[in-house]
């Protein structure tokens, strides 16, 4: 369920109990979309164009190009080690 203030969105809820709510914000490092969820939506749609698309051999091989330098992106990210990225929270 969105958590809103006035017009805008600021988290979710993430547990209810009898008298309060959890909210996860949005500025939270554990609210944040996988970056990797795109670059297969990314993946996905241009192999959805070659099929869709009769094109030149050339054509072809720059789309499948394409497709392999993304899937080489998402590679890289989930093999990096994470606490290399996080931010420095103290707690």
């Amino acid at each position: 369920m969105p958590v809103l203030d006035k017009d805008y969105l600021v988290g979710r809820v993430v547990e209810t109990n009898y008298l309060s709510s959890r909210v996860l914000l949005l500025s939270d490092l554990n609210s944040r979309i996988p970056v990797t969820l795109p670059l297969f939506i990314a993946m996905t749609a241009l192999a959805r164009m070659i099929i869709l698309q009769g094109k030149e051999p050339s054509d072809l091989l720059y789309e499948a190009g394409a497709i392999v330098l993304v899937a080489i992106a998402c590679l890289i990210i989930r093999t990096r080690p994470p606490e290399k990225f996080r931010a420095n929270v103290d707690e």
